[in-house]
């Protein structure tokens, strides 16, 4: 696996652990906190998928291979 496939998959499980973070703080019964997590979990997400999209386009000349 090259490291831009290593980055590629470790940014999206980023992603999509931000994903089940805003998911559970928007949906959970816990005082104040899970909801501010919640939030800060979206923009984290929304700030990793514009990192993802400038790195690929960044990279499109380098294979995976």
């Amino acid at each position: 696996m090259s490291l831009k496939a290593f980055h590629v998959a470790f940014i999206v499980l980023a992603i999509l652990l931000a994903g089940w973070v805003a998911v559970w703080g928007f949906t959970t019964d816990g005082g104040t906190w899970p909801p501010v997590l919640g939030g800060a979990s979206v923009l984290v997400g929304i700030g990793l998928v514009v990192y993802l999209w400038k790195f690929l386009k960044k990279m499109k000349d380098v294979s995976y291979l």
